[in-house]
C-alpha cells in the first residue's frame, strides 16, 4: 500500500513544487481529518491531471520527504493514477475512505502555501457593446517598454487586440494577476 502525505497531496496538486521544502510535520489520526471538496468532480480531475503531468515530466531519482517518510516519483504517479481511476469510476463516492486507505495524515506545523487566483473573464472577439475594453497581446519585438499611460491612453497597441472586454474593472485584474482564463 502507497501511504503518501494527503494534506501534501492536495497542495501537490495545485503547486507541485511546495512539497519538496515542506518537512516539519507531526502524524494526525486520519478519522480526525474532515475531508472535504465543495467543487465538482471535474475541478478534482483537472487537478489530478495537472499533477500527473508533473510527475510524468519528472526526470532522475527526485525523492520528497515529509512526515519521516520519503516518497519516490513512481509512487506518486502510482497513486496519482489509482485516484483518476477512482474518480473516473465512482466520483466522490466513497473518496474520503479511498484517501485513508492510501494515506499517512499529516499536519504542517509551519509551511508557507501560496495561491494562485486566474480570473474566468466573459469576452468577444470583436469589438461589440458592451464589450468595449481591449485585451491586448504582446507588443511587437522591440516595443515592449510602453507606459500603461501609452497603451491605454495614447493607443500604441491599436491593432494587437486579442479579446474585447464589458468590465474595465476585470481588465484591471487580469492586468495584476498576469493572466485570465477568457471564455468566448
Amino acid at each position: 500500500m502507497v501511504k503518501l502525505l494527503v494534506i501534501i497531496f492536495f497542495v501537490l496538486l495545485s503547486a507541485p513544487s511546495v512539497l519538496a521544502s515542506c518537512q516539519d510535520f507531526s502524524r494526525v489520526e486520519p478519522f480526525t481529518v474532515v475531508l472535504q471538496d465543495d467543487l465538482g468532480v471535474a475541478s478534482l480531475q483537472a487537478a489530478v491531471a495537472v499533477s500527473q503531468r508533473y510527475f510524468r515530466a519528472l526526470q532522475g531519482h527526485k525523492e520528497f520527504q515529509g512526515c519521516g517518510q520519503h516518497w519516490s516519483v513512481a509512487a506518486y504517479r502510482q497513486i496519482l493514477q489509482e485516484l483518476a481511476m477512482h474518480l473516473q469510476s465512482k466520483g466522490k463516492d466513497g473518496l474520503a475512505d479511498f484517501l485513508r486507505g492510501r494515506f499517512d495524515f499529516c499536519q504542517a506545523q509551519s509551511m508557507l502555501v501560496t495561491g494562485y487566483y486566474e480570473p474566468v473573464v466573459e469576452a468577444r472577439r470583436q469589438r461589440l457593446p458592451p464589450f468595449i475594453y481591449p485585451l491586448y497581446g504582446l507588443p511587437p519585438a522591440g516595443k515592449r517598454s510602453y507606459s500603461r499611460q501609452q497603451i491605454d491612453g495614447q493607443g500604441m497597441l491599436v491593432g494587437h487586440e486579442i479579446a474585447w472586454l464589458a468590465d474595465p474593472v476585470q481588465r484591471f485584474f487580469i492586468h495584476v494577476q498576469g493572466s485570465a482564463l477568457l471564455e468566448f
